[in-house]
């Protein structure tokens, strides 16, 4: 499958990474905690991992694939 990914601009500051596969990333900056452009950085940083992880699910079997997505080191905050 491939993967097309917008950025989406969502009001009030607020960004997301968008797949054409159905995923979505967490909304970033609509807290406004951080400058304009951390929102948008964080956006692109999960729309390039989501992008890097899905290259990798077609390079390993499917056997394998949950065993190497499994990640208790990432925290995603809201």
């Amino acid at each position: 499958m491939h993967h097309s990914i917008t950025i989406q601009q969502l009001g009030e500051g607020g960004v997301q990474a968008v797949c054409s596969c159905g995923w979505r990333s967490p909304v970033f900056g609509a807290d406004k905690t951080t400058g304009t452009m951390d929102p948008l950085q964080h956006a692109t940083e999960a729309a390039d991992l989501h992008e890097w992880e899905m290259s990798l699910r077609l390079a390993v079997p499917d056997v394998l694939a949950p065993v190497l997505f499994i990640r208790s080191d990432v925290e995603v905050r809201q």
